[in-house]
């Protein structure tokens, strides 16, 4: 049978994904189906397509053709580079399941810095199409605009949701297959019992049997294999004493409502669920858990079947997910998104006096030039271990780009953003014996807002002082 990657995992899955790439990356993503034009999930849509290339029917066409242009083998797993007719650029990078190429994953409405000398099509496109000039170029001017290293970082970052997704939509293939095998298993129970146990006990997935009070009958091998109690441990007990008691009380209100939902459904779909179950050794894992009652002609339900999947590293990759959504992946630090919305909570007031400590890596570019990017990132890492050490666990502490970081301190006035600035002084004497041709200097600069009002303006104040700072470092080099 085939399927469809929108056949395979749940669009708000997607959607939550290309967000959180979005967020991460600062590129327009979309996620498609193979062979097919729409749009699973997307973020960051640029407003020079959405606003202005999507609305004109002729360069709306081009648009069109150039995803044409861009659709890529199932059989070979690699990423097609495309300029568009309308002149942005897209990343197209295919998902295979099972080796069958079901969807796409596109980087895209983003230039190269190579192509900003090409600024007079866009104003001729703007001519050609009726486009408010003005507003098109500042459209334009929207538009990110990547280095092909940086896309190239991108792309390897991006492959990491890909296969996340790929991975997601192999599993739920897998669980669908399970599923509808299980439900022709269940057809044939009374007449197959035997037939129905043999495959019970070679699943790799958990299989439960519960009466109606919710206590285990039958429990599968794969149940010890995962959770490593044996199934004479098992039978007996219930099925909360198998899940964290902070858990039992959410998990039992799930149930009375997916019964009562059901009440009038002689074949209803299974409840999906995610909950941790307790492990033998006293630890947890995470599992997917499908659960279908078996009923009576009159509605009673006498028990419970449950198919149990250990999402334990799938878990883990969300979490990844999110961690990625709100760091730099180089430094380990917070990113500027995140800096931006906690500037904006301190800005209500609620926290006052906020200092901002803006700090820049000296002399990354000689050293990118002399000795290679590898040994800037290196320098861009021990600046960041510098500012980790020197700050509370209470301070912000975020990598805003490039050599760039920025410091929020909320609750500090001046007095401790001087005590701050020493102890970054002394890290960096700490490292600067270090046998290295070019140890890390920071030039920083601080200001303190006691007020929501000079909130406004604080971050400003703080550049500005680390600008003179830098300068004055230039003057003092022989």
């Amino acid at each position: 049978m085939t399927y469809k990657l929108s056949d395979l995992i749940d669009r708000r899955e997607l959607q939550l994904m290309a967000k959180a790439c979005h967020k991460a990356c600062g590129v327009a993503v979309s996620i498609k189906d193979a062979g097919d034009d729409r749009v699973l999930a997307g973020a960051g849509w640029q407003v020079i397509c959405a606003g202005f290339h999507r609305l004109h029917p002729k360069s709306r066409e081009r648009c069109i053709l150039s995803r044409t242009g861009l659709q890529v083998s199932g059989l070979d797993a690699f990423v097609q580079d495309e300029l568009c007719q309308n002149g942005l650029r897209h990343l197209a990078i295919p998902m295979l399941v099972e080796g069958q190429h079901l969807g796409t994953y596109y980087l895209t409405q983003f230039l190269y810095d190579t192509d900003l000398g090409d600024r007079g099509r866009f104003a001729a496109q703007a001519v050609e199409f009726g486009y408010e000039a003005q507003e098109y170029l500042n459209a334009l001017d929207e538009v990110p605009v990547l280095s092909r290293e940086r896309a190239k970082e991108i792309v390897s970052y991006v492959g990491t949701f890909s296969r996340l997704i790929a991975d997601l939509a192999t599993r739920n293939l897998r669980l669908k297959l399970a599923l509808e095998e299980n439900k022709h298993i269940q057809a044939r129970l009374r007449d197959s019992q035997e037939r129905y146990r043999f495959l019970a006990e070679n699943s790799a997935d958990i299989i439960w049997r519960l009466d109606a009070d919710h206590r285990f009958v039958y429990a599968s091998p794969a149940d010890e294999r995962t959770r490593g109690f044996h199934y004479t441990e098992t039978l007996g007990q219930s099925l909360w004493d198998a899940m964290p008691p902070d858990l039992v009380d959410h998990m039992q209100k799930r149930c009375r409502e997916y019964l009562l939902s059901i009440k009038d459904n002689p074949d209803p779909a299974p409840m999906r669920v995610e909950a941790q179950l307790l492990h033998k050794n006293g630890g947890k894992l995470w599992a997917e858990i499908l659960s279908t009652p078996v009923r009576e002609d009159d509605g009673t339900v006498t028990g419970y079947h449950l198919v149990a999947r250990d999402i334990t590293k799938r878990k883990a990759y969300e979490e990844q997910l999110v961690f990625l959504s709100t760091h730099d992946t180089l430094t380990g630090l917070y990113n500027r998104a995140h800096f931006e919305a906690e500037f904006q909570r301190a800005a209500q007031g609620r926290l006052l006096p906020v200092s901002v400590i803006m700090a820049d890596v000296d002399g990354l570019k000689t050293v990118n030039d002399n000795l290679g990017h590898a040994a800037g990132d290196e320098l861009i890492k021990d600046a960041a271990n510098i500012l980790r050490k020197a700050f509370r666990s209470g301070d912000l502490v975020a990598r805003l780009g490039g050599d760039e970081f920025a410091v929020l301190l909320p609750g500090a006035d001046e007095a401790a953003v001087g005590l701050s600035q020493k102890r970054v002084f002394a890290e960096m004497e700490n490292v600067r014996h270090r046998p290295t041709p070019f140890p890390v200097r920071l030039s920083l600069g601080a200001a303190t807002a006691r007020t929501a009002k000079e909130m406004e303006h604080v971050q400003r104040e703080a550049d500005q002082r680390m600008y003179e700072d830098k300068s004055a470092h230039k003057t003092a080099q022989p």
